[in-house]
């Protein structure tokens, strides 16, 4: 099987699998507030944890609260966002942000507090009509994906943080897809938030994390025994810290052939299109992450090439995971103006990065087959 949707889950590899299974039968990962034995290797587990992610992302260990992923982090996010701008100011955002952004906004934020950017036909958003916005709407905060879930499509957080700079804004970045694919640092990046969901990138379900500049001013929103510098009540997943840990230095390996990653994934989709010359991909020109292919079809079903696919054996979506089995249009083609018809023929290949080069061949060859019998 050739697994091609590590957008929506990285799977964990063998390596990851074996340390966390010889921590867990070593001494037992009691609650790491114990102040027994078995407490404080919990506790000592959790923050050397840590210290050894926020170190590989650029940040300090105090900049860091675990969570149960990156919806909830997100959540967090938005609610200290609404609680820092108050009435005066608004928000300035994207309407193809992932729904844990949107429907988070719908709970902390009035309709008239929110301004969403424009995109480019290209798929990139907008920074003269952001900048625009930023002068003329009273925004205090601005909160993006870092990296589209969906066409994997870049932001240019440097140009971000210069305006950060310049307008005294709040910036808050989901970083879930581009954690763990390529390198992120976070002091660099001058946000203020940056949230993060390990199994984007290898460790097990259920666990993530908020990077926060300025902890001390983090309200939380539950409240419990006083864990995570009392900024998120609940006994925290201690093996799930682990395992980010474990599959985020597996990550940091892997990028050090980032440069192989691009020229295989640039090779596929420029054979790809040289074959079937009808094929859109969302963001072809723009910087995206390295094996994130959007495919538009034509007028091909992108459901019946995902199906095809699979009876290959070959595993892609087609579009966000969270909307695979609830059928409606990717927001972010809705932006693009794409055409209504056209909005069901997509599919979304997300090659694990260290795997493109020896599976892009194989899977180009099978979609080639598939296109060719429907089209």
């Amino acid at each position: 099987m050739i697994y091609a949707d590590c957008n929506a889950t990285f799977p964990m590899t063998t390596t990851t699998c074996s340390d966390i299974f010889s921590l867990e039968h070593n001494i037992p990962l009691a609650n790491p507030n114990s102040i027994h034995q078995a407490g404080r290797h919990a506790q000592d587990v959790l923050e050397t944890s840590r210290r050894a992610i926020t170190r590989m992302l650029g940040a300090h260990s105090a900049q860091l609260i675990f969570t149960s992923g990156a919806s909830e982090s997100i959540l967090l996010t938005l609610f200290n966002l609404s609680r820092r701008l108050g009435t005066q100011q608004r928000l300035l955002t994207s309407a193809a942000e992932h729904p844990a952004v949107r429907e988070a906004i719908k709970l902390w934020f009035e309709p008239d507090q929110v301004c969403y950017l424009s995109y480019k036909s290209t798929g990139e958003l907008d920074f003269d009509h952001l900048e625009e916005n930023i002068l003329t709407e009273s925004i205090g905060a601005i909160m993006l994906h870092a990296a589209h879930n969906e066409s994997g499509i870049l932001q240019n957080i440097q140009r971000l943080s210069e305006l950060k700079k310049r307008h005294s804004l709040l910036l808050a970045l989901d970083t879930t897809q581009w954690i763990g694919k390529i390198p992120f640092d976070f002091q660099s990046s001058q946000a203020d938030f940056a949230v993060g969901s390990g199994h984007k990138f290898g460790a097990l379900p259920g666990i993530g994390f908020l990077l926060a500049r300025d902890m001390n001013a983090v309200l939380p929103l539950q409240k419990a025994g006083g864990q995570e510098f009392g900024k998120r009540g609940g006994t925290i997943n201690v093996l799930g810290a682990y395992s980010m840990r474990v599959a985020l230095e597996e990550r940091c390996q892997d990028m050090n052939n980032l440069e192989d990653q691009r020229n295989a994934h640039q090779s596929f989709e420029q054979q790809l299109l040289s074959d079937h010359p009808f094929l859109t991909i969302v963001g072809q020109n723009c910087s995206r992450l390295p094996g994130t292919t959007l495919l538009l079809t034509d007028k091909i079903s992108g459901a019946l090439i995902q199906s095809q696919l699979d009876k290959q054996g070959v595993c892609v979506s087609t579009g966000s995971a969270c909307s695979d089995r609830i059928k409606h249009n990717s927001h972010l083609l809705d932006q693009l103006q794409i055409q209504e018809e056209s909005k069901q023929n997509v599919v979304r290949i997300s090659f694990i990065p260290n795997q493109i080069v020896k599976e892009a061949p194989t899977v180009l060859a099978t979609l080639s087959i598939i296109i060719n019998q429907y089209k």
